[in-house]
C-alpha cells in the first residue's frame, strides 16, 4: 500500500497510528520503519538535526533524500558539523557541480533554490533581493541554501514527510551480473 493511501500519526510518546482505507487503525510501538509501495517512513532518525539535514538536502540537490545520504549527513553533524558546514558540503558536492555547472551565476543559484526549496518561481522583488545579497558577497551560497531550507514556507512544505516520521523514497534495487549470478544490492 502506498503511503497516501494511509493515514500516519506519530504520538508524542513515539506510538505510530496508520489509519487504513477500510477504517481500520493499526498502533506500532517501538518501531524503527514502516515500508510502504513508495518508500519508508523512519522513525529512529527522529530530532532537529534530521529536519535540518533533510530540508538542506532537498533544497540543494532538488529531490527528497536517499535514507544512505540521510543517514551519512545525521553522521557528520553527530560528529560535530556545524549545520553551516554542512551546508557547505552540499554547495561543494559533485551532485551539486553536475546540476548546476562548476561555479553558477547568482541568476541560476537563485533561481535553482526558488524552484528545489519552495516549487515555485520566486517573485521580482524577492529574486532582486537574493541575486544581489549573493553577488555583493553578503551572503555565501551555504548561507543562502540554510536560509531558503529553513524558510517558514519550506519548513511548511516538508512537515508530511518529516513530522510523522522521515520518509525516505524506496530505491530500486541495483541488479549486477557477477560471474554468471545474479546480485541485488
Amino acid at each position: 500500500t502506498s503511503r497516501d493511501a494511509l493515514g500516519v500519526r506519530l504520538a508524542s510518546d513515539g506510538t505510530v497510528m496508520i489509519e487504513k482505507p477500510d477504517g481500520g487503525t493499526d498502533t506500532l510501538r517501538a518501531v524503527e520503519r514502516v515500508q510502504f509501495e513508495g518508500g519508508a517512513l523512519l522513525y529512529d532518525i527522529l530530532g532537529e538535526d534530521t529536519a535540518f539535514a533533510y530540508r538542506t538536502y532537498a533544497a540543494s540537490l532538488g529531490r527528497t533524500p536517499d535514507e544512505g545520504g540521510l543517514r551519512f549527513q545525521l553522521g557528520l553533524l553527530e560528529d560535530g558539523l556545524s549545520r553551516m558546514g554542512l551546508a557547505q558540503t552540499f554547495v561543494d558536492s559533485l551532485e551539486f557541480e553536475t546540476l548546476y555547472g562548476e561555479d553558477p551565476t547568482a541568476e541560476v543559484y537563485v533561481d535553482a533554490l526558488y524552484t528545489n526549496t519552495l516549487s515555485r518561481d520566486g517573485d521580482a522583488e524577492g529574486r532582486a533581493f537574493w541575486v544581489e545579497a549573493i553577488s555583493t558577497g553578503g551572503l555565501s551560497r551555504a548561507d543562502m541554501l540554510v536560509a531558503f531550507a529553513e524558510s517558514a514556507e519550506n519548513v511548511a512544505r516538508t512537515a508530511d514527510d518529516i513530522d510523522n516520521g522521515v520518509f525516505v523514497p524506496r530505491l530500486e534495487p541495483i541488479c549486477l551480473a557477477c560471474d554468471g549470478q545474479d546480485i541485488l544490492l
